[in-house]
């Protein structure tokens, strides 16, 4: 947003024809600190990997996706495992978490 020449900012500005006063927003700036910081350990990675892996083998086959799906279902706190998302560390909670709760029901 705040390119000067071509960003969004300037793009606005010229469609609104007045000057936006850009606001940067912060959470994006500790998003971008947490990725990178995960993205310096071997072991970060590993989980990530191992997270993403786990995603891509359930819903690869329609048969695992509907066998995990029911077991979920029949369980109190099951959660869908999740896809990560590069550029947002919420998914890569989300999907950690996901597998955290739902472990024993994965296992099965």
């Amino acid at each position: 947003m705040s390119g000067i020449n071509k960003g969004v900012q300037a793009c606005v500005n010229d469609k609104l024809q007045r000057e936006v006063i850009f606001i940067p927003w912060g959470a994006h700036s500790s998003n971008l600190a947490v990725k990178y910081a995960c993205d310096c350990s071997t072991q970060f990675i590993l989980l990530f990997y191992l997270l993403q892996e786990l995603y891509n083998y359930f819903t690869g086959s329609a048969k695992r996706h509907h066998i995990l799906r029911e077991k979920l279902k029949a369980s109190e706190f099951g959660l869908m495992v999740k896809n990560l998302a590069d550029t947002r560390w919420i998914a890569s909670f989300t999907s950690l978490h996901a597998v955290d709760v739902s472990l024993d029901q994965i296992i099965e």
